[in-house]
């Protein structure tokens, strides 16, 4: 087994933990029924136990897999708390995507083609939407581990305001800006 860092490199335990909960969901025997998954998970596993450990790491880093090779994969993984990889943490199951939209389209609403895992949908915004307001698709996000439910999408809406406007849009969007400062009947100014 090779750990797929360079000696002495500095690496943040937050980046280890979420690279190695990433290639053991992936390869996890539960998930992946490919053949030699199950094999991978357990080298990624006896990975991220040396390279989370700083005695083991310090280690591997002195003599390379030598200096952790007497040690079997039980007690290379002991200190592994899977609870806390898999299920302990609120491991986001969540996506969340920016969508810019025309003015236009915020004010006067629109039907928007979003790409899901499951494919393209037709999602509506409706009239008035405001810049950062949030859509949420429930059950559009990824799969829950060991679960049948799916997490959500979230749309976060950006507004595209106009650099360059033709003289054109530039009377339209002030006649705009006059009607909307004219009071309401019956509201005095």
């Amino acid at each position: 087994m090779k750990c797929s860092v360079l000696p002495g490199m500095p690496i943040k335990r937050r980046s280890i933990k979420d690279a190695f909960r990433t290639l053991a969901l992936k390869y996890h025997p539960d998930r992946n029924k490919e053949p030699g998954a199950e094999e991978r998970f357990k080298e990624i596993a006896e990975a991220y136990a040396i390279l989370s450990d700083p005695a083991k790491r310090a280690e591997y880093d002195a003599r390379g897999f030598a200096g952790v090779a007497g040690t079997s994969r039980e007690d290379l993984c002991s200190g592994i708390n899977f609870e806390d990889i898999f299920g302990g943490l609120n491991f986001d199951f969540d996506l969340w995507h920016t969508v810019t939209l025309p003015l236009s389209d915020a004010v006067l609403g629109a039907t928007l083609k979003v790409h899901t895992l499951d494919g393209a949908i037709e999602v509506t915004v409706p009239a008035g939407t405001q810049s950062d307001a949030i859509l949420r698709l429930k059950g559009k996000g990824l799969p829950v581990f060991k679960s049948d439910r799916l997490g959500d999408l979230y749309l976060r809406i950006r507004l595209k305001v106009p650099e360059h406007l033709s003289h054109e849009k530039r009377e339209l969007y002030e006649q705009v800006r006059a009607i909307s400062h004219k009071p309401h009947p019956g509201m005095s100014e």
